[in-house]
């Protein structure tokens, strides 16, 4: 009869021994392999993540701060201001690869019309436009991605330094309101007073020319997408709705639209101590920038934090980066990834000392066996590759099932955790909403709940498997051979007496 023949037909007769065998490898390798396949794929994922959001970092006010300093009755007025000298200081980081610093500006205008996206957002159309003022004339915004230019030309260094009205708009601003390069027109801003007066608003108005040089285009999100949500689609109109100018112009256009509002509104801006600000501590609050830091590459996020968190240690501000981002959107990646790395290591140390047991229980079992094929003369080599045959058959049957229980159990495990990691996410959002705004803008990409499921789907391969299973059948051969080489090196007599 042949070898494999003979395997066969023992695994048949001792059906209690394979029963156990089996079902030990099968609960062990569904065990270690899901825990690897966890753990591969949260690596996978998080090193994804991290490359889609990019390197980068901005500064906001640090809330947690001023609250606990006026629990203890330490709030200082003057730490909320956030100097130039502070910005340039935190640009000067030898981790920094590009430096950016913009103004913002927001107008409610007469005569042009603000594109109001076809998306699951209902809210009501308002033709108001975002001035976005920059200080390189190299838009940042173009080297991370988010938009291209399709037509004109981008800002001279010399329009940078000047407030000329020149302007780069988006494609969906140019065509709702027939805008083509080169065109010159005149804005009407509209100004409001906050509260009614006789059931209606006083209301100003005042011109701004600007000159069309450039039209650019969303790279990053399709405006066609009906899936997005609600502060995707919010983030995505504001873009189409965003206007380019430098710096210069969008500063001088903040002060002329505060000084008639301020008119309006005569109590509207007042210090924490009740008293009215004066016009210049006005035109500091409304010609503040938002600095925007990118960084040279990833792995400088944290010297970088650490560094600039320094020079903000006497104020309330402090850097947030897409690491802040990441930790909102990874939120129990890493736990899980903490998780399965024990579970794997822990595993894989009792599995060798279990099934090292149950190898040597099954050749207990076997003794009498070997003993009487040893005594009519079998080679120990023939025995020897009976059980290996016979053990390997087990092994390679109970794996293969486990991998099929492992890649469900491993999926409900992701899943589960991805889903709760959008729940915290959503909480967060209620107390840090600023935060994210900011993280918005910093991050080359935005990420959200389908796109994390779909790396995971995505860092699933064979490889993977294969080499897993292997792992764990090189790991059942090895404990049996250690424990034949044991047992064939004595003689039948002494085989019986084990």
């Amino acid at each position: 009869m042949k070898i494999l023949d003979r395997a066969l037909l023992s695994i048949y007769r001792q059906k209690k021994m394979t029963l156990i065998l089996f079902m030990i490898i099968f609960i062990l390798g569904t065990v270690i392999i899901s825990s690897f396949m966890i753990y591969t794929s949260s690596q996978k994922v998080e090193k994804e993540i991290k490359s889609r959001l990019g390197a980068s970092g901005t500064i906001s006010l640090n809330y947690e701060l001023i609250e606990k300093d006026k629990e203890n009755n330490s709030y200082s007025p003057d730490k909320e201001i956030l100097t130039v000298d502070m910005i340039e200081d935190i640009s000067k980081s030898p981790y920094i690869k590009k430096f950016e610093y913009n103004i913002y500006g927001i107008a409610e205008t007469k005569n042009l019309n603000a594109v109001k996206l076809d998306t699951n957002n209902d809210t009501e159309k308002q033709n108001i436009v975002t001035f976005k003022g920059v200080n390189n004339h190299e838009l940042i915004d173009i080297d991370n991605g988010i938009i291209e230019l399709e037509n004109g030309v981008l800002f001279e260094k010399n329009d940078i330094k000047d407030d000329s009205g020149k302007a780069i708009i988006s494609k969906n601003l140019a065509d709702s309101n027939n805008l083509n390069i080169n065109d010159k027109i005149t804005l009407d801003i509209l100004i409001k007073s906050v509260l009614q007066t006789n059931e209606s608003f006083n209301i100003k108005t005042y011109s701004v020319p600007i000159e069309i040089i450039g039209i650019f285009d969303i790279t990053k999100s399709n405006i066609k997408n009906k899936n997005i949500d609600e502060n995707q689609a919010a983030l995505l109109e504001e873009q189409v709705n965003t206007m380019y100018f430098s710096n210069e112009f969008v500063k001088n256009y903040n002060k002329k639209t505060i000084a008639i509002f301020n008119e309006l509104n005569p109590d509207f801006y007042i210090n924490s101590d009740g008293t009215p600000m004066t016009e210049k501590q006005i035109n500091e609050l409304v010609t503040l920038g938002t600095p925007y830091y990118k960084l040279k590459n990833i792995d400088s996020v944290s010297y970088f934090t650490e560094e600039a968190n320094a020079i903000l240690q006497n104020s309330y501000f402090k850097v947030i980066t897409t690491d802040n981002q990441y930790s909102l959107i990874s939120g129990n990646i890493e736990n899980l990834n903490k998780i399965s790395i024990n579970i794997l290591l822990g595993t894989v140390l009792s599995s060798i000392i279990i099934i090292n047991l149950v190898v040597i229980l099954f050749m207990k079992q076997r003794k009498n066996e070997i003993a009487v094929l040893l005594a009519l003369g079998a080679q120990k080599k023939k025995i020897m590759e009976q059980i290996i045959i016979e053990v390997l058959i087990i092994s390679c049957i109970s794996v293969s099932l486990s991998l099929v229980s492992s890649i469900i159990l491993e999926k409900h495990i992701s899943n589960s955790f991805v889903y709760s990691t959008d729940s915290l996410l959503l909480e967060d959002n209620v107390s840090n909403s600023e935060e994210e705004y900011l993280m918005s803008k910093i991050s080359d990409e935005s990420i959200s709940q389908d796109d994390v499921q779909e790396l995971y789907k995505e860092s699933y391969k064979s490889i993977y498997y294969i080499f897993i299973v292997l792992v764990i059948i090189l790991l059942i051969l090895l404990s049996l051979i250690g424990s034949l080489l044991y047992i064939l090196h004595l003689n039948p007599k002494k085989i019986l007496l084990i």
